[in-house]
């Protein structure tokens, strides 16, 4: 059935039986959460404009995104607490969000030819990876610590 989940490309993660996604408007965007059955929905964090990527650190129950409309790379608790600007840049535009504890990687519609990484913690900038004729938008992060023990 429908949870009255907005579409927002598949940005929905799930931990500790709750589901995060984001929504998008104009200052009305939003990062929201739920029970997996789609109760209790609580929005955790508002006034946000167009954010695309999301993921979770489980570890410690932080949210990250990135705002293609404020061109930043942010955090907040589970709960919309403790919240960090990471990173801002006026000639950048933000798409897509990968995170590999303590480095977040993120790819920018601007400077498509390049994935940006940064200290999860800190947002300093780490270094830019080319890619070589590529123009990533989504970036997906591969981790054997992200994997579901084997049988």
């Amino acid at each position: 059935g429908d949870l009255g989940i907005p579409y927002n490309h598949d940005a929905r993660f799930f931990h500790d039986s709750l589901m995060f996604w984001t929504d998008w408007g104009f200052f009305n965007g939003k990062i929201e959460k739920a029970s997996l059955n789609g109760g209790q929905r609580v929005t955790v964090i508002m006034y946000l404009l167009y954010p695309n990527g999301i993921e979770l650190d489980r570890g410690n129950k932080r949210i990250f995104w990135v705002d293609a409309g404020y061109d930043t790379v942010e955090s907040v608790d589970y709960n919309g607490n403790s919240w960090k600007l990471l990173y801002q840049r006026s000639n950048s535009h933000p798409f897509g969000l990968a995170l590999i504890p303590p480095f977040l990687f993120f790819t920018d519609w601007l400077t498509a030819e390049h994935i940006h990484q940064l200290d999860a913690t800190t947002g300093k900038v780490i270094r830019k990876y080319s890619v070589n004729g590529g123009l990533p938008t989504g970036i997906v992060a591969y981790d054997a610590s992200r994997q579901p023990a084997g049988i």
